[in-house]
């Protein structure tokens, strides 16, 4: 059922038991006048229209003026690893009494652009994981949890490719969630072995869940 708070407030001149818009006297001592004072209700309606969900990634930790492009990985200096070459952060800032789940997940295993058999690229896992930022914003219902998502190819690798990292519980009032988690992505032990040259994709997707 939704919930609509509604906040009036009347301001007067004067008591009075009618609301009246003007008043006026032709008598040069307004004291002995007679009539009703003005008064003007104003009014606040606060409703589901006033939540808001803002969530995405970026360099800083804070929401992204334009598209921040790519994120590359380079090579450890062994070669056995590749690592994120680049900031990369999950932020939100989220407003509402409403129940939520914010979810971040891979699309799979880093994924071969060009293999030389179609329909047989090879794939490459990786982890993500998550460092939650100081000055976070969270009310008694609900918080942030550190991101810990790895890819699974098909038939190997383990690990859970998606994960809820920010919910709340209903609340009465409309409440502020902000914050921001700086990843860490790094593909896991051995992937590149026997991996040919080419390029290599995943995307990560974040999903946010309203009222689930």
């Amino acid at each position: 059922m939704k919930k609509v708070i509604v906040f009036t407030i009347v301001l007067m001149m004067a008591c009075s038991i009618f609301a009246a818009s003007s008043w006026s006297s032709t008598k040069p001592d307004t004291s002995t006048g007679t009539g009703v004072a003005p008064s003007q209700i104003v009014e606040l309606v606060i409703d589901e229209n006033i939540y808001s969900y803002n969530v995405g990634f970026s360099t800083d930790g804070i929401k992204a003026e334009e598209d921040i492009g790519k994120t590359t990985m380079k090579l450890s200096d062994d070669k056995t690893v590749a690592e994120g070459a680049s900031d990369l952060f999950v932020w939100w800032d989220i407003f509402t009494s409403k129940k939520f789940q914010v979810s971040i997940k891979t699309s799979g295993a880093l994924t071969q652009i060009n293999p030389t058999e179609v329909g047989n690229p090879a794939k490459i896992d990786f982890t993500v994981d998550g460092e939650i930022q100081t000055g976070e914003k969270k009310p008694e219902t609900g918080g942030a949890d550190a991101i810990d998502i790895t890819s699974v190819t098909s038939g190997t690798g383990a690990g859970d490719a998606e994960m809820v990292f920010l919910s709340s519980s209903d609340s009465t009032v409309a409440q502020n969630f902000k914050g921001s988690q700086k990843l860490t992505i790094k593909t896991v032990a051995d992937a590149l072995s026997n991996k040919p040259e080419d390029t290599y994709q995943a995307t990560l997707t974040i999903t946010v869940s309203s009222g689930v």
